[in-house]
């Protein structure tokens, strides 16, 4: 029974450790050292046919250390997505235009979607998130990627089209988002007001109306453990020790993200 005790800690300090290595640097990368890693668990049994403690305390130590570096990552990918945003305006001016929203937008998805696996990583290593954490985080992402495909919809030439005399773009989006509330349920209470718009009126409309959802998900505005932010703090100050740290690493992670997204709003 000791065996596998041991045996099972260190492959879970090392599928946290593959999982890391995908977050930072791809699959492709995480694959070649996963023989030299799995080989850990085999010596720990080799040695006089049992695994020892201290084995034991390594591999535990181990998978702590690769937790605490994932959600480093995280936040600093977090930290260059709000710096993009916030990099972003117009020349001594206070706004953000319209032209770099789709790349700031995929990037703020991109990082949603990294804490996404940080928290899947946590989930699979024995921490238990609260239903209402992952609800809410998976909504966010959900609605961020809608926004995603909207400015998609929008390009032409790879180019945003928002010039003052264009209208077509109004109905373009509402299929848009039409199909995905058919697809997805319609919990996104964002619907586009009705009369003509110029191109530019709707991009405005679809990015403040669905960030500010996002915001409203990810986001403890007034400090009651609400929203993801919130219930990531609140877990940090329960969590055992070695989830905690990471727990306040993403905790700070998804504020960053918020920031950026609350500036897309009140800056566009």
């Amino acid at each position: 029974m000791k065996i596998y005790l041991c045996l099972c800690s260190v492959l879970l300090a090392t599928s946290c450790k593959l999982f890391y290595l995908n977050v930072r640097t791809g699959p492709g990368e995480a694959g070649k050292i996963s023989e030299a890693d799995s080989s850990l668990a085999v010596d720990v049994v080799k040695e006089n046919g049992v695994g020892k403690p201290k084995a034991k305390q390594e591999s535990e130590a181990l998978g702590k250390d690769i937790l605490e570096k994932m959600a480093e990552e995280v936040k600093e990918a977090a930290s260059a997505a709000k710096g993009k945003v916030l990099g972003s305006k117009t020349k001594g001016g206070s706004k953000i235009p319209i032209s770099e929203v789709p790349s700031l937008v995929s990037q703020i998805k991109e990082t949603a979607r990294k804490i996404e696996k940080a928290i899947s990583s946590l989930i699979a290593l024995g921490y238990n998130v609260e239903e209402a954490l992952k609800d809410n985080l998976k909504t966010g992402i959900s609605i961020i990627c809608l926004l995603d495909k909207i400015l998609e919809v929008a390009k032409e030439n790879d180019q945003i089209k928002h010039e003052d005399d264009e209208y077509d773009l109004r109905e373009k989006v509402k299929g848009v988002i039409e199909e995905f509330k058919k697809k997805e349920g319609d919990y996104l209470y964002f619907s586009l007001k009705e009369g003509p718009k110029k191109n530019s009126e709707v991009l405005k409309e679809c990015v403040t109306g669905l960030m500010g959802r996002v915001e409203s998900l990810f986001g403890d505005s007034r400090g009651t453990g609400n929203g993801v932010a919130g219930e990531l703090m609140q877990a940090s100050k329960s969590a055992e020790k070695r989830f905690s740290k990471p727990l306040g690493l993403i905790e700070e992670a998804v504020r960053d993200i918020t920031e950026a997204c609350k500036r897309l709003i009140y800056d566009l």
